[in-house]
């Protein structure tokens, strides 16, 4: 027997990196930015980890390509899955387009963004729980 849920999401969340490469968390765009996120979920951590990891990933691949990158945020949202176990049926997540000037560019380094970020990829496999 199939237990149904009911839908629900998360976010969106906003990490913004400033002109030194610092991160700021925020729950609006017109929200004053915090140099740490307010927590108020498991669900709400995850996001923020998410858009941190998307940002200084994107961060990463631009200095790779010797390029920078004006100030940007990442927004990130969610969606609950509608059966058990308890987890995310989807993220959505997308990156301010004033990053940098050349469109083909940022393109390219959102791809090498997403490759390098050790979060959403890790999304992606069987996590093991036990006591020591």
């Amino acid at each position: 027997m199939k237990i149904k849920l009911k839908p629900k999401s998360f976010g969106p969340v906003y990490v913004k990196m400033d002109q030194n490469g610092n991160l700021e968390f925020a729950e609006t765009l017109k929200q004053t930015v915090q140099a740490s996120p307010d927590i108020s979920s498991p669900a709400i951590s995850l996001l923020y980890s998410l858009g941190s990891c998307i940002a200084i990933s994107l961060q990463m691949a631009a200095a790779s390509k010797k390029v920078t990158l004006q100030p940007f945020f990442v927004k990130v949202s969610s969606a609950k899955a509608g059966d058990l176990p308890n987890r995310f049926e989807n993220f959505k997540v997308s990156v301010d387009s004033r990053f940098i000037d050349d469109k083909e560019l940022a393109k390219e380094l959102l791809v090498k963004a997403k490759s390098l970020c050790t979060v959403s990829n890790t999304l992606n496999t069987n996590v093991e729980l036990t006591l020591e």
